[in-house]
């Protein structure tokens, strides 16, 4: 006698799957084109809710080189919102490829990332940090030279203030007043290669230097001006107090005189009060 042979419902046709008419319970369905094998699954035990699943839902590539599945998979959940979705632990031993978004809910933990674009909507935290490229902010690299600030919402590229300008040039005769920009307390004049003391000339407009004495003509006069910030914190205390409340300054300076303390308290804004014995 001959060896028996088994036959199951099946089809060819790419794509095909029996409906549950076409494959009552406890039969079996196969589609011979894609290689898949079908079963009615009873849900409900008494035949509520019946549906037909597939039984081998991964197909295998031509050669055997691979499996892959054509819907959403999830992991430890039934309730797939991604095309992977996975609720718990993953590990990945090796390299992780990510085409498009990778969400993540919880916290990543990693060795080495490596990739073309990193968006970060919250805080991201580094014990250590290597760049090979470039940094951006505010959709910009900066400039040569520039150092990110706060901005009190984020960062924004800055520039850093000289610390020293000068400029020099020759005295005619009969000259005692010159025009350079600087900032009041904070400049240093020399004529002839001599440092002047404060007392021998007036800078408080910020726009002029008066020296107390008229040029002979030829002298060479130099003018060192210094920024604010390169004095420290606090460009402080002043030679010459103010003349009025809107003379120059920056925010901050300070000068006194026998009846006076007067503060900058914004650009080019003074206020005072006045000095008493106790």
């Amino acid at each position: 006698m001959a060896n028996p042979n088994i036959k199951i419902k099946r089809s060819a046709v790419p794509g095909k799957r029996p409906t549950r008419t076409q494959l009552p319970l406890g039969e079996l369905g196969l589609n011979t084109y894609d290689g898949q094998l079908f079963a009615q699954v009873d849900t409900g035990g008494v035949g509520i809710g019946t549906t037909v699943a597939s039984l081998t839902p991964w197909k295998e590539t031509y050669g055997r080189t691979a499996v892959y599945y054509d819907n959403s998979v999830g992991v430890g959940t039934d309730s797939v919102t991604e095309k992977l979705t996975v609720f718990g632990d993953a590990s990945i031993s090796t390299d992780l490829s990510v085409g498009g978004n990778l969400n993540v809910s919880g916290d990543l933990v990693y060795d080495e990332v490596t990739g073309r674009n990193l968006n970060i909507s919250g805080i991201a935290t580094f014990s250590n940090v290597v760049l090979t490229g470039s940094v951006s902010a505010a959709s910009s690299t900066g400039t040569n030279g520039q150092y990110l600030v706060s901005t009190g919402t984020g960062v924004t590229w800055s520039s850093a203030a000289s610390i020293r300008s000068g400029s020099s040039t020759v005295a005619t005769a009969g000259t005692d007043r010159f025009a350079i920009n600087y900032t009041a307390g904070l400049l240093d004049v020399y004529v002839n290669g001599v440092k002047l003391a404060p007392s021998d000339f007036t800078a408080s407009s910020g726009s002029l230097v008066i020296l107390n004495e008229e040029m002979y003509g030829g002298e060479v006069v130099d003018f060192h001006a210094f920024s604010p910030s390169s004095t420290g914190a606090a460009p402080n205390i002043l030679h010459t107090p103010p003349s009025t409340s809107s003379s120059n300054g920056i925010a901050g300076q300070q000068a006194y005189d026998s009846d006076y303390l007067y503060v900058c308290i914004a650009t080019n804004s003074w206020k005072r009060v006045a000095l008493s014995t106790f």
